[in-house]
């Protein structure tokens, strides 16, 4: 493992997953209201009632989901980085606390490999709650369900309103609009393709910044996830049926990638090895630290 002095590497991981926001404008016929007021959502006479209900047989759940799914006692919604919490993380992250106890000229590779698995570990413990939220934060006002029940008319109050919420051949779209005093207003634009939420994206317009998630799954449990933002950060996740995936973090600025996390392991439900890498730029060059557990 190539030895680039991760001391001046250590960085606070941020929660990049959770943050981010987004708007957008809107035209025609409920139209993004903008600058607060009350806002009265179009008529939905005539949208196309689309529905179908959750039905947990359409798609097949990775082998390392919660107990609670497996038992049919919840329900197996969105997508999600379910092999970050797996048990053989822990001898993982035991031994790389204590590669990085210590800091010294004798130990200084096996320091920097257990402080690059730390930080990088980190990040994706942060991505996979912050990416659970994300998704289900908007759906929470507009879904297949409530879709059923009132074809999402629920009065929120003048400060949160959704409109444009339209179904076309199974697809549920539709606009939530957050209205703040201080800031610029929030806009989610939201495409639904299952009732199970298993297929989905959005984009969040808040000012100029811009924030883009899309996520899907295959019939076989295959999970993917994509995170963007305008202010150059990319993350992303894949996780098969077996729980094995890959995980990538990129922050990137007007000079280029400035950071740039990565990690790849086999199925946790056997002895798996994670193997990942760190780069930061010190000084216009982008410098690495790989390894694996």
């Amino acid at each position: 493992m190539k030895k680039h002095h991760l001391v001046s590497l250590v960085l606070p991981v941020i929660l990049t997953a959770c943050g981010g926001s987004s708007s957008s404008s809107g035209d025609g016929s409920g139209s993004n209201p903008g600058g607060g007021g009350v806002y009265t959502p179009p008529n939905s006479s005539g949208i196309d009632n689309q529905y179908t209900p959750p039905n947990n047989s359409d798609y097949v759940s990775k082998s390392c989901v919660s107990d609670a799914v497996k038992n049919g006692e919840a329900n197996d919604w969105f997508v999600s980085l379910d092999s970050v919490t797996a048990d053989g993380h822990d001898e993982k992250m035991a031994a790389a606390e204590a590669d990085s106890a210590v800091i010294s000229l004798e130990n200084m590779e096996a320091f920097e490999k257990g402080m690059a698995y730390i930080l990088v570990r980190g990040q994706e413990l942060l991505f996979s709650f912050g990416a659970t939220f994300n998704m289900s934060f908007p759906v929470s006002f507009c879904s297949f369900e409530v879709y059923a029940d009132n074809q999402c008319t629920t009065d929120f109050g003048p400060a949160l309103q959704v409109y444009n919420v339209n179904m076309n051949e199974g697809v549920l779209s539709y606009s939530l609009l957050m209205i703040d005093d201080t800031d610029p207003d929030t806009i989610y634009d939201v495409s639904l393709s299952d009732a199970m939420n298993h297929n989905g994206s959005y984009t969040q317009t808040q000012g100029d910044s811009v924030t883009t998630s899309s996520w899907s799954r295959a019939e076989n449990g295959d999970e993917f996830y994509t995170f963007s933002s305008s202010n150059g950060e990319l993350l992303t996740f894949t996780e098969a049926s077996d729980c094995s995936g890959t995980f990538e973090s990129i922050t990137i600025d007007d000079q280029g990638i400035k950071e740039h996390k990565s990690s790849n392991w086999d199925s946790v439900l056997s002895n798996f090895t994670y193997k990942f890498q760190l780069c930061n730029d010190e000084s216009g060059v982008l410098e690495c630290i790989s390894g694996e557990y």
